[in-house]
């Protein structure tokens, strides 16, 4: 549902009081922890060797895409601080439980191996998250306008494409440096974006759908013409000319 508030006698700005918004931003936020928590343990699925985090890797780009297709750049922006936030939160808590943890417990060896995160997998994870996704949603973004709003799944893949590249390209080296050798390093990450890319282009489909569903229910296509899409303005206002949504 949109309502307006004038700011002068020129413009308009649009408040979205969206009914899906703050769902998607919850399971943005829940897939970047699963993803990057989890991406230490390696696991062998149809003959391809990845981070575990691979598996869940892929929704945090289809739902970002969502975001931007719908709400707009600047809450996807938004969506990737709100994200590293609770990344964070959860990182301090798994650290402060692993500071207390009871030295007789029978589980203490096992609790120990999980909550325990390599300062490599941090850093690589903000680079990844700071770049990667600010990337794929710039791309949307952009995409979106030159094509018109058209062609909505070629956009979308387009983007986590390119973003999946850039991604290996600073987390991998980042992440994995000094724990296994060159060719051992090149085959993870070529079965990691194999992967990731086949999970993307399987959910392609789905995520194209309900993109189009969110927009009809809150009548919103925004459009970023006029966006700063510098990654560290939270500003979320659209002109009420940024909302091109047509019914179709």
């Amino acid at each position: 549902m949109l309502s307006e508030k004038p700011i002068n006698t020129s413009t308009k700005i649009i408040s979205v009081q969206p009914r899906y918004l703050w769902f998607l931003m919850t399971a943005y936020s829940v897939a970047i922890f699963a993803a990057n928590w989890f991406d230490p343990r390696h696991v062998k699925i149809f003959g391809l060797c990845t981070g575990a985090g691979s598996i869940a890797f892929p929704l945090t780009y289809l739902l970002a895409d969502t975001i931007t297709e719908v709400y707009g750049y600047k809450n996807t922006r938004l969506a990737i601080w709100v994200g590293l936030l609770f990344y964070a939160i959860c990182l301090f808590y798994g650290q402060f439980v692993l500071h207390f943890l009871d030295p007789h417990s029978s589980y203490k060896t096992a609790l120990t191996l999980f909550l325990s995160v390599n300062d490599h997998i941090i850093i690589a994870t903000l680079a990844s998250l700071l770049v990667a996704e600010s990337i794929n949603s710039y791309l949307v973004a952009k995409l979106k306008i030159l094509f018109q709003g058209k062609y909505i799944g070629c956009r979308f893949l387009i983007s986590t494409l390119t973003a999946y590249f850039f991604d290996e390209l600073f987390y991998a080296p980042i992440a994995f440096y000094g724990l296994m050798n060159i060719k051992n390093f090149m085959h993870h990450m070529l079965d990691s974006w194999i992967f990731m890319v086949s999970i993307e282009i399987l959910l392609l489909p789905l995520s194209v759908r309900i993109a189009k569903h969110i927009k009809n229910i809150e009548k919103s296509d925004i459009y970023d013409s006029k966006t700063s899409f510098n990654i560290f303005n939270l500003d979320t206002r659209y002109s009420e000319k940024d909302n091109r949504y047509t019914g179709n």
